[in-house]
């Protein structure tokens, strides 16, 4: 039950908590409010949220059916629809409400931009009642604010435009915990209340897999908190029965929660893990109970439990051997080389933009909670060994640790941690505020503690809170232009909203008529593709199609990317300015989409493009050199050059450089750099010295050092213009060309 355990009044702590919950909101969506409306509409932010948004256009019209498979997803072949549906009925639900059950566009976006930023306020709340319950008002308070002004991931994720399910993965995982601390705070003595919270519990876990199914992981920690409460009950001889029945009941009603919305994308391997937990749970406690009768020695139950749960896997795997190996191809594709070095929310947390070690990423997730985290877990794990009392702080240091397990894997799931992490620094606060000393004394302690564990958040927010992360004007007109001028692929329009039911390998490719066709995009914006222009990507977020992609951007030889834009049936290729190579800067992991197509393409980046050291002055100075691999690249040929013959004027240099080693690694050293006036004259010149180290490239991303044809099957379909927009170079526009060999024999 929870109790007032400080000197606040509830209504005072109660205000607190709304002013908490008013903060989050109102930094999630007044920095960043005038570029996510506009007068022409809504600027969505990210990528991901405008697949949600393409899934909600086509739900509010069959709601509550939700499409299984979505043709437009990727060219050829579709795509079913990989996430869960919570999401997308809340978003379309809430249209439908505000539109009268007929909304139209305009409110369609209202809601998916507005929902994020309420369900960031209702976690910022729901952190607070767990930290009530767990460690008193001092501490939920504290724990309350920091996750309104955490930055990183749990911030970003809930802003203003940025519909997508991960926020409600994070208010859902805090409203189950939340859930089984209210149960475990009142006990099974509470009789009614007890029930209704642990009942509670499992129909939000439910509701948790029915919005991302892969989060099954979120079982797997449960089950290691049931099995850790059965040891401690084990331990004092108490029975572990109500532990068994509350397990059952929580794994029982998430599974009757998620059956009905499965199907997905690892729909099979959720089912399996809740059927998996159900049983372990149960067997858990039957097992505690057994020795706890018969008097076992301390050793007895955790080697028991230990053979029980190699039982239970073998028995699973022997049950089902297609959902191991589906989940071992689901791992293996998230943890590739590509994956991993492309997608930065798939990054280990300690991992920098320079691919080593570094505090960098971390600091930007969790500032300097990072750093108190520690001492805050291991003051609550040393007064954690009590009785029944201390279930709830096992439970949070069962999630703790699972969730920063989680985090150091995958920077992605701080979503997860974020709250955690929260929770105990509230708790440390709670115990400077609550220490036994003299007043000026904690008045002061407190001060310094708020100040290190609030200001830099305010900082990094500073920064976080207003950046545009979504789509620009350029794109919008670029996509509206593709809406409007190029033929529908299933040559209805309507057929962006009819539904389609999910597909098997049984039934076969889908079948797509005659006229369907697809854009070569990079994979990073093939959802904006997807809604904004109402097209098939030949490339999507879940980077399907990628390598394919890839190959196309960085090949060199026109007739073998002509040859991928026919396997693909892609009759327009869409690019813009940060698709090629600039600066050096733009071969830093996490900061480069040339860099990121070279490694889903497999070849060596050092054939496009190195950098040397010259010294100059006594200093040293990297060189950015672009071989002649860049210049014949599609990306650069399309978008530098517009496809159009290239004749070099002064932009060919030969360069002699050194092979040397120093302890960073091994770096080319410039001796001498000289510029010819044309690229046969370089030749001549590298082929008279065959004994020296000469290499031919170009200093200037847009201007070649080697001679380029026109590619004759190409044309420029489309450019946008504005002035707004500004690079480095002054290359503004999003261009669409158009393949016209599509249809012509090899």
């Amino acid at each position: 039950m929870i109790t007032p355990r400080s000197q606040l009044s509830f209504r005072v702590e109660i205000l607190l908590v709304a002013l908490a919950c008013l903060l989050a909101f109102g930094l999630r969506s007044y920095p960043i409010y005038d570029q996510v409306f506009k007068e022409d509409g809504v600027r969505m932010m990210g990528a991901d949220p405008f697949f949600h948004m393409r899934t909600v256009d086509n739900l509010t019209r069959h709601f509550p059916q939700r499409s299984g498979f979505d043709p437009y997803m990727v060219f050829p072949g579709g795509q079913n629809v990989p996430t869960g549906p919570f999401f997308d009925w809340l978003v379309a639900g809430t249209a439908l409400i505000l539109g009268g059950g007929s909304p139209d566009q305009q409110v369609i976006d209202f809601a998916g931009a507005w929902i994020p930023v309420v369900i960031g306020a209702l976690t910022v709340a729901l952190v607070w009642l767990v930290g009530r319950i767990l460690f008193g008002a001092v501490a939920a308070l504290s724990a309350a604010f920091l996750a309104a002004v955490l930055p990183g991931n749990f911030f970003e994720l809930s802003r203003l435009g940025f519909p997508d399910h991960h926020c409600a993965e994070a208010l859902l995982f805090v409203a189950t915990w939340a859930a089984l601390a209210f149960a475990v705070d009142a006990g099974i003595e509470a009789g009614r209340r007890y029930w209704l919270a642990v009942s509670a519990a499992g129909l939000l876990l439910g509701a948790f897999l029915a919005n991302r199914p892969a989060g099954v992981f979120l079982a797997a920690f449960l089950v290691l908190w049931f099995g850790v409460e059965c040891l401690a009950r084990h331990y004092r001889r108490e029975s572990c029965r109500e532990i068994g029945l509350a397990g059952a009941v929580v794994f029982g009603l998430a599974a009757a929660v998620f059956v009905p919305t499965g199907g997905m994308i690892w729909s099979e391997i959720t089912l399996l893990g809740l059927a998996g937990g159900f049983a372990s749970v149960v067997a858990c406690a039957i097992l505690a109970d057994y020795f706890t009768a018969r008097q076992a020695p301390w050793v007895a139950l955790p080697l028991a439990l230990a053979g029980a749960a190699v039982l239970l896997v073998g028995a699973a795997f022997l049950a089902a051997p297609q959902v191991f190996a589906g989940l071992g191809q689901n791992l293996a594709r998230l943890s590739s080389s590509q994956t991993v070095l492309t997608v930065r929310e798939l990054q280990p947390l300690f991992l920098g933009q320079s691919g080593r070690p570094s505090l960098q990423p971390a600091y930007f997730q969790f500032t300097t909670a990072i750093f108190l985290f520690p001492a805050a877990f291991a003051g609550i794990l040393m007064r954690s060994w009590g009785g029944r009392e201390d279930s709830n702080r096992r439970l949070f240091l069962v999630l703790a640790v699972c969730s920063f397990a989680a985090v150091l894997a995958q920077n992605r799931m701080s979503i997860y941690a974020a709250p955690v992490i929260a929770v105990a620094v509230g708790w440390l606060i709670a115990r400077i505020a609550e220490a036994d000393l003299r007043k000026p004394v904690r008045v002061a302690a407190l001060a310094v503690a708020a100040a290190v564990v609030y200001i830099p958040n305010a900082y990094a927010l500073v920064e976080q809170a207003p950046a545009l992360t979504g789509i620009n004007d350029e794109w919008v007109k670029a996509l509206r232009w593709v809406r409007d001028e190029t033929p529908e692929p299933l040559g209805d329009p309507d057929a962006y909203f009819t539904p389609f039911p999910l597909r098997s390998a049984a039934d076969g490719p889908f079948p797509y008529p005659p006229s369907a066709y697809s854009f070569m995009v990079w994979w990073d914006y093939g959802y904006w593709l997807l809604r904004e222009g109402r097209r098939m990507p030949a490339a999507n977020g879940t980077q399907s199609g990628a390598r394919e992609a890839a190959r196309f951007f960085v090949e060199d030889d026109p007739e073998l990317a002509a040859a991928i834009l026919r396997e693909k049936r892609s009759r327009y290729v869409v690019a813009d300015p940060t698709l090629p190579l600039w600066r050096q800067q733009d071969m830093e992991p996490n900061n480069a989409k040339f860099r990121s197509m070279l490694i889903w393409a497999g070849v060596d980046p050092r054939e496009y493009c190195e950098f040397f050291i010259r010294i100059r002055e006594g200093r040293p100075e990297i060189v950015t050199v672009f071989h002649p691999k860049y210049y014949r690249s599609m990306l650069a040929r399309l978008y530098i050059f517009d496809g159009e013959a290239v004749e070099p004027s002064n932009s060919t240099w030969v360069i002699s450089s050194q092979e040397r080693r120093a302890s960073f690694g091994s770096y080319r050293r410039i001796s001498s750099m000289q510029r010819f006036e044309s690229y046969e004259k370089a030749q001549a010149y590298v082929d008279r010295r065959p004994d020296q180290n000469l290499t031919i490239a170009g200093l200037l991303p847009q201007l070649s050092c080697v001679p380029l044809e026109k590619l004759d099957d190409y044309s420029l379909a489309y450019a946008s213009r504005d002035d707004r927009l500004t690079t480095i170079t002054g290359y503004r526009s999003v261009k669409v060309f158009e393949y016209e060999g599509l249809d012509q024999e090899p």
